[in-house]
């Protein structure tokens, strides 16, 4: 399985998940990454932006904004089950510092 932060991108953006992201209860200090962060970040911007009217990136506009973004979310995993690897990655970590 690819790294779950790209896959629940990947979800999100396949999917247009980002507000059931948001209700799970998903953060930006969610993610490990710099790159996980910064795309989420964005996707929350344009979420909140009224010019683009809630809407958030599709999988075309990604591949506009990051060209090396690569969909790899598996089918067979669900958002809520990305959403959980995502915060259990976060808080093995904490507990290991």
């Amino acid at each position: 399985m690819a790294n779950p932060e790209m896959g629940l991108l990947s979800k999100i953006v396949r999917y247009d998940a980002l507000k059931p992201a948001i209700e799970w209860g998903l953060r930006e200090e969610d993610f490990l990454t710099d790159e996980g962060r910064a795309i989420y970040q964005h996707m929350l911007m344009m979420i909140r932006d009224p010019r683009f009217n809630g809407s958030t990136p599709g999988i075309n506009v990604m591949a506009l904004l990051y060209p090396n973004f690569d969909m790899c979310d598996d089918e067979s995993v669900s958002l809520e089950a990305y959403c959980t690897m995502v915060r259990e990655g976060k808080l093995a970590v904490e507990v290991q510092s």
